[in-house]
């Protein structure tokens, strides 16, 4: 499994499309996966990560009506990233709108996938100040 770390700003072009950063896109492998992510970003995973979300998915019940809800729209989100002969990549206009990607992206690296965000939101997210809360937090986890 990957461990994606650091931030790369970059910017869509009008068509919607744009460029997974050079030193992120050799550990995606071939043809990731895109799809909603929390706090509207988008996250990117590669094939293997996203075929351990598939299986955990497969795992929901019918009777469990709440999370079906959930699984129907978190896979009608997800997409395959398929790049043209430049390397670029049209992000659908649903994922655009849901994340509300403008010209200036940023793509950061969490742990197992790598998400995505407006720039504008994401340095909002990341500038809050939070500092002891987040030490506060991950401390339970030993970090």
């Amino acid at each position: 499994m990957n461990n994606f770390s650091g931030t790369f700003n970059h910017q869509m072009d009008d068509r919607g499309r744009l460029r997974i950063p050079a030193k992120l896109r050799a550990d995606l492998g071939d043809r990731p996966i895109i799809m909603m992510g929390a706090d509207y970003c988008l996250d990117i995973l590669s094939q293997s990560a996203a075929q351990i979300i598939f299986e955990k998915l497969d795992n929901i019940t019918s009777a469990d009506t709440v999370a079906l809800k959930y699984k129907r729209k978190l896979l009608a989100s997800l997409y395959t990233i398929e790049e043209d002969k430049q390397g670029r990549f049209l992000l659908p206009k649903n994922l655009r709108t849901y994340a509300n990607l403008n010209k200036n992206v940023v793509f950061s690296g969490s742990g197992s996938k790598v998400n995505l965000w407006d720039e504008s939101k994401w340095n909002e997210y990341i500038c809050e100040d939070d500092t002891l809360e987040m030490h506060t937090s991950l401390g339970k986890y030993g970090i």
